[in-house]
């Protein structure tokens, strides 16, 4: 499923939620992805912030989170995206 959202009329993103069969699918892919430049954060099972995105793991869900613009409020923005949406996720 993919999503587009304005951030309180800051910044654009772009919201990918893949659904897997299992915890195990969702996780491997998770691992998978360079953890390179990216600053491990406590959401769901696994996430990571990169400088524009952020990928989490929760359950049988891989969410990533992408904004396009640059600014300050980049991260702390994908971050409370990141959170609002772990919230409906299913374990």
């Amino acid at each position: 499923s993919t999503a587009d959202y304005k951030y309180q009329n800051k910044f654009e993103a772009v919201v990918d939620v893949y659904t897997m069969a299992n915890r195990d699918g969702a996780a491997k892919i998770f691992e998978s992805e360079p953890a390179r430049n990216a600053k491990p954060v406590s959401l769901g099972d696994n996430a990571r912030l990169y400088g524009q995105s952020l990928l989490l793991q929760k359950g049988r869900y891989l969410v990533r989170i992408m904004a396009y613009d640059e600014s300050p409020e980049i991260q702390q923005g994908i971050l409370e995206l990141g959170h609002g949406l772990a919230r409906h996720l299913e374990k």
